[in-house]
């Protein structure tokens, strides 16, 4: 592998892209200009010096024949993990093939992680639903613990719609259909920020709470994504049978439409 990996080694551009990324425990570079067929090679030169190469694709087909290609450059240390479509996962569900593919990548992410690494993860798994990350974490371990904390916001955003708010929220259709929203709770939402569980009093209350969590997105890129997914948009649409209430998620929607469109532009909001 030395040899078809060293023509792109001693390029200046990879040079300097290897100092980038290695800066404050590692960094997001972008790189323009690779046309398909260079982009296997030069990524897996540059992931040579890691433990881990992940390739996104734009769908799946794709993604296997990159799989297939890489194999080329890394032997056997190359595993195609399948997306949840809704559609081939739910059809599944009997055979598991598609499950098992998944827990196979996973077991040989984790049977590959060192120390450091297991280290790592633990953190983000312990900080994911803090309230606020400790403080002092180094440039790694604040990204690696706020992807995980924006992942796990944007997720209950959809339980929220794929699951009854009466499981959730542990209360009866009839005590959540008549619940107020407390003046508490809308003070709390204007301050953007997620709102605590101390203020909560009705259920109502609750449904703003999970609201709240999109002040809480660290990244723009998840606040896109909430939005192109929809379910925020479909829980601020909540209709009680109270009237007050119904009045009242109007102003949360108007809030948070604004949040959103000052978070990542009219456009893409």
């Amino acid at each position: 592998m030395k040899a078809i990996f060293e023509p792109v080694y001693n390029t200046a551009g990879v040079e300097q892209l290897n100092k980038e990324l290695a800066k404050d425990g590692g960094r997001t570079v972008m790189v323009s200009g690779c046309i398909d067929t260079q982009k296997l090679h030069f990524s897996s030169a540059i992931a040579s010096n890691y433990n881990f190469q992940l390739v996104i694709t734009s769908d799946e087909g794709k993604a296997r024949d990159m799989a297939e290609d890489a194999r080329f450059f890394n032997g056997g240390n190359v595993m195609y993990y399948p997306a949840k479509d809704v559609i081939f996962y739910n059809a599944d569900v009997q055979g598991r093939q598609i499950a098992g593919e998944r827990i196979r990548c996973i077991a040989a992410i984790i049977d590959r992680l060192n120390k450091s690494d297991m280290e790592m993860l633990e953190l983000a798994i312990r900080c994911h639903n803090m309230y606020r990350i400790p403080q002092g974490l180094n440039r790694r371990e604040q990204a690696f613990c706020n992807v995980l904390r924006d992942a796990d916001k944007v997720d209950i955003f959809k339980v929220n719609i794929d699951t009854p708010l009466e499981e959730i929220y542990n209360t009866t259709t009839e005590e959540l259909m008549k619940s107020d929203i407390t003046d508490e709770v809308l003070e709390a939402l204007d301050e953007e920020h997620c709102i605590l569980k101390a203020i909560r009093r009705t259920p109502a209350d609750t449904v703003i709470g999970h609201v709240s969590l999109a002040y809480e997105l660290v990244y723009d890129e998840s606040v896109r994504i909430t939005v192109e997914q929809g379910y925020l948009a479909k829980l601020m649409h909540f209709h009680s049978d109270n009237e007050e209430t119904n009045r009242k998620m109007v102003m949360v929607r108007e809030k948070m439409d604004s949040y959103v469109k000052k978070r990542i532009g009219e456009k893409d909001a």
